[in-house]
């Protein structure tokens, strides 16, 4: 093999190499399935849900298992999402959602979302929520990338389990906490028509206030109790006044 032939064949080789290296750290960076994470006007904000609707964005599906435990999907943002010493932390806003192929019921089992030795408990009488921990950090440059088990023990009855959290600032993060969100996993129900289960479920969330709404519905039913207060008040004068005009 003459010198020409072998600079031929060792370019080929780097080339292949070279390839392959970025299709490696392409993957690495772009993780199919997960929820992707951004800020939008300093407000942590979930992506990437395939579930159509006004909702899209903040409904997310996955599948269990027979063990009745899974991590995905994750959780991905790009670099420089969070900054030094910025964290995340996720809560739950309601109790286990539960589809039986009718409607939506009691959930037969509860579920644990663990990392680490991080772990907590959503019961299906949890109907004002719980509180949930910290998760982690970014990396070196600032992406976020993280999967959470969820767990709801094997031998669970088939249908589709959903849980509705919300994702917000730990450590020294100041960014605010991220709209509730719809988590609902799978659990052999084929023939029980879980698109209807989705749309059960995703229907809740729109039942769900935001903070700032509950901030307006306290302060117009402050304004309407000041003037109901006011109106009482101003008959009450106009009572007095009509009585002494009556005693004179």
């Amino acid at each position: 093999m003459n010198l020409q032939s072998l600079i031929k064949k060792s370019l080929v080789l780097w080339s292949l190499m070279i390839v392959a290296f970025a299709a490696r750290v392409g993957n690495a960076q772009t993780h199919a399935g997960d929820i992707a994470l951004l800020l939008i006007n300093s407000r942590l904000n979930t992506s990437g849900g395939t579930y159509a609707g006004p909702l899209n964005g903040r409904v997310f599906e996955g599948i269990f298992p027979s063990s009745g435990l899974t991590d995905n999907p994750g959780f991905d943002s790009a670099a420089g999402f969070l900054g030094a010493g910025e964290k995340i932390r996720f809560d739950f806003v309601r109790e286990v959602l539960y589809w039986n192929g009718t409607a939506l019921t009691e959930s037969p089992r509860s579920m644990t979302v663990a990392i680490g030795s991080s772990q907590a408990t959503l019961s299906p009488t949890d109907f004002a929520g719980k509180a949930g921990f910290e998760i982690a950090g970014g990396d070196l440059n600032g992406a976020f990338h993280q999967h959470l088990f969820f767990s709801i023990g094997s031998g669970a009855p088939a249908g589709l389990y959903g849980v509705v959290l919300t994702l917000g600032p730990a450590g020294t993060s100041t960014f605010g906490t991220s709209e509730p969100f719809l988590m609902a996993f799978r659990r052999n129900a084929g023939s029980l028509n879980p698109a209807a289960g989705l749309d059960a479920m995703a229907a809740t969330l729109v039942a769900v206030p935001e903070p700032s709404t509950l901030g307006l519905a306290a302060a117009g039913v402050a304004a309407a109790f000041a003037c109901r207060c006011r109106r009482k008040a101003k008959i009450a004068v106009c009572n007095t006044v009509a009585c002494a005009s009556t005693i004179h």
